[in-house]
C-alpha cells in the first residue's frame, strides 16, 4: 500500500489485520502486548552531523504531500 493511501480507517484495518496474524503465532502473545500504530502529521528533524546543527520541521499538507520549513537560520 502506498503511504499516500493510508488514512486512519485503513491504518486501523492494517493494525487489526496485523494483530490478528500475531494471535496465530505458536508462542502466543504476552498478556501485556499492545500494538501501537502512529500516523504522523508533523515531524521535527534535527541533523546533528552538521555544525551548526540543522533543524527542519515537516508538516503533512495532504496525504503524500509534505512541506519542509527550516527552523534555524
Amino acid at each position: 500500500m502506498d503511504s499516500a493511501e493510508v488514512t486512519p480507517q485503513t491504518a486501523s484495518t492494517m493494525g487489526n489485520a496485523l494483530a490478528n496474524s500475531l494471535t496465530d503465532c505458536p508462542e502466543g502473545l504476552p498478556a501485556t502486548f499492545c500494538l501501537l500504530l502512529l500516523i504522523p502529521d508533523r515531524i521535527d528533524h534535527l541533523d546533528l552531523r552538521e555544525n551548526p546543527q540543522i533543524r527542519y520541521q515537516y508538516i503533512l499538507q495532504e496525504p503524500g504531500s509534505w512541506s519542509r520549513h527550516s527552523l534555524n537560520p
